[in-house]
Formats: structure tokens, sequence, C-alpha cells
């Protein structure tokens, strides 16, 4: 899975850096395109979920995840985040945490780990851009 996944970032990338739709476009105009892919995408997954149709399921998610992937090397390429790995490495830390509150029969853990790391990212947002 790991070789699948970088020969996948390696494509995203050239893409990327090559395709006239995303290099001759301003950032909003790009970012606004791939969320509107990634929507739209999201409604064709939603109408395949179903049994016996993970050929057309699994084509549906493999945009997404495109869409997505892009949108993510694009911002990472312009200096809007500071690496597609930042936003991997958020995912792992926020949900790790968050993780022993998903087997709660109730919310008040996962609310409480929510609200901590809402408080978190606010003072991460503060100490970097001096606000």
């Amino acid at each position: 899975m790991i070789k699948v996944f970088t020969q996948l970032q390696k494509l995203v990338h050239q893409n990327v850096h090559t395709n006239p739709i995303i290099t001759d476009r301003e950032t909003e105009v790009v970012g606004e395109y791939y969320i509107g892919e990634i929507k739209k995408e999201a409604d064709e997954v939603f109408a395949e979920i179903k049994q016996n149709n993970a050929v057309y399921l699994t084509d549906e998610l493999a945009d997404i995840f495109w869409d997505y992937s892009t949108l993510l090397e694009m911002l990472a390429s312009r200096g809007y985040i500071d690496s597609v790995d930042a936003v991997y490495e958020r995912v792992l830390a926020k949900y790790q945490e968050r993780s022993e509150a998903f087997a709660d029969n109730d919310n008040s853990n996962w609310n409480q780990l929510k609200e901590k790391q809402k408080t978190e990212l606010a003072q991460q947002h503060r100490q970097r851009y001096n606000t």
C-alpha cells in the first residue's frame, strides 16, 4: 500500500505542477474547483453505496481521493499549508486523541476532547500569526 500511495503522490505532484488548469489559475479558483468536485463526487459515492457494487463505489471513492490529494498538493506548493504531510500528521494526532471517545455511549468525552482541541488550535494559530 505504501508503494501505491507513493506512486500516487508523485502523479498528483506532477499534475499540480504541469496541468494548465491548475498552473494558470489563481489558488482560490483552483481551490473552489476542487472543493466543488469533491462535493459532486461525494454525492456520487452516496449513490453507489449498496451491496454488490464495489467496482463503481471504489471508482467514485478514487475520484474523491484524487481531487482531495490534488487540492492538498496545490495548497502546499503555493504555501497555503506547510505540507501535505502536515495534514496527515494533524489527522493522526487529532483522531488518535479522540479514539478513546469513539466507544463511549454518551458524547461527554467526545465533546470535551473537541473543546480541548479547539482551544489548542486557537492557541497554535495565535502563536504562529501573532494575533
